[in-house]
């Protein structure tokens, strides 16, 4: 709040952004008001999952990916929401996901590569936090054109 002006109380609907964080929303703005044209997906019910990620990877699109840090590598015990660049996934011989591989300026690492179901948690974590405060869980920030 500013100087004579009553307190803001925190709630778990604008903790993000006391926080400095940044919706996945603002952040397709921010990548469109400074030349890269982006939208946010409209997720499931219950979150955005590594299928859809991989579906805009494999159109060259970049992702920008809502995630709560529980369980990430690097992360240690920490949680909270945090965003990644998503720029790969990794599979096996059937085809299965098994690795994202993305960048984390949370931790100062790119090519962090985490296991398909552990980023999937993460995922899944931050969209059950939004569920239960009320929120519709956020989508994924994605290019509308292709980056690379």
């Amino acid at each position: 709040s500013t100087v004579g002006s009553p307190p803001v109380a925190v709630t778990p609907q604008n903790q993000m952004f006391f926080s400095g964080g940044t919706s996945t929303s603002t952040i397709a703005t921010l990548l469109t008001n400074n030349g890269v044209p982006a939208t946010t997906t409209t997720p499931a019910a219950t979150g955005p999952t590594v299928s859809d990620i991989e579906t805009s990877l494999a159109q060259g699109r970049g992702v920008v990916a809502p995630v709560n840090v529980s369980g990430l590598p690097g992360w240690g015990t920490q949680t909270g929401g945090h965003a990644v660049v998503v720029t790969g996934v990794q599979y096996d011989d059937a085809g299965n996901i098994t690795n994202v591989i993305y960048n984390d300026t949370g931790i100062g690492v790119c090519q962090q590569t985490a296991p398909a179901a552990t980023f999937q948690n993460a995922l899944n974590v931050l969209s059950a936090q939004q569920i239960a405060n009320g929120q519709t869980p956020m989508g994924f920030a994605v290019t509308n054109n292709p980056v690379w």
